[in-house]
């Protein structure tokens, strides 16, 4: 397997890195091991067919059909995906397989947002994947243009990496029989990737809270929101999505907006989970909260069956969409901004620490206490 080109990727947690190689990911050689291998099927189609990587594996005793008969973990209603159990195989120098099967009639953009999509349970959680190796996804029998799926996995996967992905090494292989004019392409693709990354995403306005929201929720979320501008009519809350495009590998806007909010809720219910603007959201907003901690809010507002993955947290319970403990949680939402909004205060223009610190405390029977502690440092600094 040959190296081509490498694009190191800025973040929180150190550099990840992101490898182009020209090779066959049937055959990876023990220098380039990873923890998971990517493969892409029409949904619950796993024929060896010749020419395509499953195929492929099949003749090295790999049978994927098999293995879906088996899966560790499946997220096919969720998030087009699935992962199989531990291949006990050294000689493949892979630990387990990821497919991806993407809905009909989707685009490549979105076929690569499932990629990401189905990842974040495996890098957050067991069976814990830090290394994973790619085709141009897709681009096979599926029909879609091999450059034109580089673009996209290259745009989603520097803007996912930077913003906490933490994944440590992803390599993208071209099957190294394809023409010389397809592998030119491609490098020359991600040496522009490469000389032009911007990780930097575009600046927006500060928000107390972001609620994340299916839109068949849409009346009492809006609910939901009046109440929090009934208790504190200066909050600022984003929960518009009108201008949030659906089927994109990325949503520069949610990155945008989540990164600049102090609290985002997540508002579960069976259409949450059913829309990937809606898992877009939760995954950001779950990256952040491991980075920075105390970010993310899971309430559960309808009953569904959530992934493994999206239990770990906390949530707040208010199914199904009760009325008190809705108000609970405007409550808890409002009084959240405002100690977020007096820490941020207490620290002086010139950066040092100020000791006197305001702590709203909102009661849920719609009382306000408000106590006001000031210390103050005598000359010798104590």
């Amino acid at each position: 397997m040959q190296l081509l080109d490498t694009i190191d990727v800025p973040s929180s947690g150190g550099v990840r890195r992101i490898e182009l190689l020209k090779g066959d990911l049937s055959a990876i050689p023990v220098e380039h091991a990873v923890d998971a291998l990517a493969v892409s099927a029409f949904r619950g189609s796993y024929a060896p067919v010749r020419g395509t990587l499953i195929g492929a594996l099949d003749r090295r005793g790999v049978s994927v059909k098999n293995l879906a008969r088996h899966k560790e973990v499946d997220l096919l209603d969720i998030s087009n995906c699935w992962i199989s159990g531990p291949i006990e195989n050294s000689e493949l120098n892979f630990r387990h397989l990821l497919c991806i099967e993407p809905a009909v009639n989707k685009q490549a953009p979105a076929a690569v947002g499932d990629v990401f999509r189905s990842l974040i349970p495996y890098v957050t959680g067991e069976p814990w994947i830090s290394r994973i190796a790619l085709p141009l996804l897709s681009a096979g029998n599926q029909g879609f243009d091999p450059v034109d799926m580089l673009r996209a996995i290259l745009d989603a996967s520097i803007h996912w990496l930077s913003t906490g992905l933490p994944l440590a090494v992803m390599k993208i292989v071209i099957y190294e029989r394809e023409p010389d004019e397809l592998i030119a392409r491609a490098r020359e693709t991600f040496r522009w990737y490469a000389d032009n990354m911007d990780v930097q995403r575009s600046q927006e306005d500060n928000w107390d809270v972001f609620v994340s929201y299916s839109h068949a929720d849409a009346d009492v979320v809006g609910n939901l929101v009046d109440r929090m501008k009934r208790l504190e009519p200066s909050i600022r809350v984003f929960h518009d999505r009108s201008e949030l495009a659906a089927g994109n590998a990325w949503q520069h806007r949610i990155f945008a907006a989540i990164d600049a909010s102090r609290k985002v809720v997540c508002l579960f219910s069976p259409e949450y989970l059913k829309s990937d603007v809606c898992l877009e959201e939760y995954n950001i907003a779950h990256l952040r909260n491991r980075e920075e901690g105390e970010i993310l809010i899971p309430a559960y507002l309808r009953s569904t069956a959530l992934p493994s993955y999206m239990r770990l947290l906390q949530y707040v319970d208010v199914r199904e969409c009760d009325s008190d403990r809705l108000d609970d949680l405007a409550h808890r939402l409002v009084g959240t901004s405002r100690s977020a909004e007096s820490s941020a205060a207490s620290v002086r223009a010139d950066g040092s620490p100020q000791l006197t610190r305001v702590i709203d405390v909102v009661v849920p029977a719609g009382k306000e206490v408000r106590l006001e502690i000031r210390v103050r440092a005598d000359d010798a600094g104590d």
